[in-house]
């Protein structure tokens, strides 16, 4: 066989292997996949909040470390987003690629059987109950009729006043016929409204200095430690679909909240101050105490997520006995404590 043959031979290889290649990274749209990168997002759709539950997200927007981490070709999009129903079915519906949930809404969402999977425990919102009327001074002057305004039922912080009437009652569905969901600005709004008709507001930081200085309000009950007791916290949240087919973005991401987290427990002074350009009406000092009062956590409490489920099922939140924190798939990569 003649070298002009064997070349020619050669080149006709080398082609049809490079066929190859290209064709197996071929998707069926005919463009070429970047799957083989650990990614195909060319943006992260990320959701935060106003509220201090929000503080992990907060400081990825405010201090770009998560950008700084990326590939060039990917980009971050913050949206705000503050209920946590509406994060979960935009996640749900693909208009979302990260969304924070707290507990009882992941816990209901994985109930549901809907495609979530848990990233990260973030922080625990303090949270402070305010007696609207001058005579409504402690927990025993509201009644099974008192209208008790909150986020959202099936939320945190409706939880912990569960808990609370719990310990205090025995009854954790003491005030279960009147509780209104509500945004905290929109309570403070009613509580100064003449036409308010609220008998008890529940109110995270930083919102609790506003309503501190509301002169009809009375501090009737401190929730915060029932949400720390429980692990109350809010997790970093995908989905399975965005999980799959970006598992380098997602180890990222899960770098940047670790360091975020690292920056709030080894320098709070330093997060306090990039948080209180971001929380109007704040100082530093009341943004530093409240992180340090209520500091992220690098895992969440196995035991805390199934007392939590548990009640959420004797109190008929979800319908069927929980499924195990361990029934969840990626469980073994979630980082936790017994």
């Amino acid at each position: 066989m003649s070298r002009r043959i064997v070349l020619a031979l050669s080149v006709v290889l080398i082609v049809t292997l490079s066929l190859l290649i290209i064709t197996a990274c071929m998707g069926e749209s005919g463009r070429v996949s970047v799957t083989d990168n650990g990614y195909e997002a060319s943006t992260i759709r990320l959701q935060y909040g106003t509220a201090y539950m929000s503080a992990v997200p907060q400081l990825l927007m405010l201090t770009e470390i998560l950008e700084e981490m990326l590939p060039d070709d990917v980009s971050v999009e913050f949206i705000n987003i503050q209920a946590s129903p509406d994060a979960r079915d935009a996640l749900v519906s693909n208009n979302l690629d990260i969304a924070l949930l707290p507990m009882p809404t992941f816990i209901a969402a994985i109930e549901n059987d809907l495609p979530l999977v848990m990233l990260s425990t973030t922080v625990v919102q303090s949270c402070i109950v305010f007696g609207v009327e001058p005579n409504i001074r402690s927990m025993d002057d509201l009644n099974a009729q008192s209208k008790i305004a909150l986020i959202s039922k099936g939320g945190a912080f409706h939880l912990a006043l569960m808990l609370e009437t719990l310990f205090r009652y025995g009854d954790a569905e003491r005030f279960e016929n009147n509780i209104i969901p509500m945004q905290s600005v929109d309570q403070l709004a009613s509580v100064q409204s003449s036409f308010n008709e609220l008998d008890a507001i529940t109110i995270g930081f930083p919102l609790i200095a506003t309503a501190s200085d509301i002169d009809t309000l009375n501090v009737i009950a401190d929730l915060t430690p029932v949400m720390v007791d429980n692990d109350l916290s809010s997790f970093m949240v995908t989905s399975n679909t965005f999980s799959e087919r970006n598992p380098f973005l997602v180890q990222i991401i899960n770098e940047a909240i670790r360091e975020i987290k690292t920056l709030m427990i080894e320098k709070p002074a330093e997060a306090a101050m990039i948080l209180s350009d971001y929380y109007d009406n704040v100082s530093v000092e009341d943004v530093e105490i409240q992180i340090r009062s209520a500091p992220p956590r690098y895992e969440i409490s196995e035991s805390a997520y199934n007392r939590v489920a548990e009640l959420m099922y004797e109190v008929g939140i979800i319908p069927n006995p929980p499924k195990p924190f361990s029934s969840l798939p990626n469980y073994d990569s979630i980082p936790k404590v017994p």
